[in-house]
């Protein structure tokens, strides 16, 4: 029975983990099938959580080693790529688009695991083992709920130049960031990116852009609601860059209430995702 089940002692996934710290004596053994025993170390933190429906029990170790291995299939990509026999060196967009069909992957993707493992701008092997043991040493320690550094994370490291990189990646490794903050600490210290990224696409059709006018107007009105008491909390926030901030927040909403009545028109059964409306009187 379920009751039953749970009070039956579970053989962990590997017996030979236990957290820093502990000792053999901090173990017990139980039986198993066989008439044999097996070491139990009661300390490991595990987590059960669901995927596609089925429980998954995880513990710290194997997100960190999931992580780093998938770092390292990732530099080896860039490796097999950047080896004098592949894409004739050109790197160019033709060839680089016909590797990656052949690969069935994106070819930004391969573009980025060729700068990941470019020795002068990206990552040496050297750097690669000094990257992946300290995300070992200090995440495996960390609780089972933290961020796990991984492969997003240093294709968000690589915007960064190569000599400012390694107390950002440390921070973000001990600080156990998500790559969203990540991508925020980048943002504060260096800028915006100039380029980069993928070229938004833009509807060619007069719905399509009053849809993503509409998209873009609440994405910032949702990111205003969700700091608005923090910038007021700040002593130190630039008062011209909190009034201007106000004006474009207004702007933003009379911008938002025209597309979004614009869409409403033209389209009047459409359903409309309006978490603002009622603020705005709508």
């Amino acid at each position: 029975s379920e009751g039953n089940a749970a009070s039956v002692p579970r053989r962990p996934a590997d017996p030979e983990y236990r957290p820093a710290g502990t000792t053999p004596g901090g173990c017990e053994t139980r039986p198993c099938a066989g008439g044999q025993r097996y070491l139990f170390f009661p300390e490991v933190r595990r987590e059960r959580h669901s995927v596609g429906g089925r429980a998954v029990t995880q513990n710290r170790r194997q997100q960190v080693e999931e992580a780093v291995e998938g770092i390292r299939e990732f530099h080896a990509t860039g490796r097999d790529l950047n080896a004098p026999a592949s894409l004739n060196q050109t790197g160019t967009r033709r060839s680089i688009n016909a590797e990656a069909e052949r690969r069935r992957v994106n070819p930004d993707t391969l573009r980025k695991a060729r700068r990941f493992a470019d020795p002068d701008d990206g990552y040496t092997a050297a750097e690669l083992d000094a990257l992946c043991e300290q995300i070992r040493r200090v995440q495996g320690a960390q609780p089972v709920s933290k961020p796990v550094f991984g492969r997003t994370h240093v294709l968000r490291i690589l915007s960064v130049p190569k000599r400012g990189r390694n107390g950002l990646q440390a921070a973000a490794i001990r600080c156990a960031w998500s790559t969203a903050e990540l991508e925020a600490k980048i943002a504060a210290r260096y800028g915006s990116r100039r380029d980069g990224g993928r070229k938004r696409r833009i509807p060619a059709d007069t719905l399509g852009l009053l849809a993503q006018v509409e998209g873009q107007c609440e994405a910032w009105r949702r990111w205003h609601a969700a700091a608005v008491d923090l910038v007021a909390a700040r002593d130190d926030f630039p008062a011209d860059v909190r009034d201007r901030l106000a004006d474009a927040v207004a702007a933003v909403g009379r911008l938002h209430r025209a597309a979004t009545d614009a869409l409403k028109t033209r389209r009047p059964g459409r359903g409309v995702r309006r978490p603002f409306r009622e603020a705005d009187g709508g």
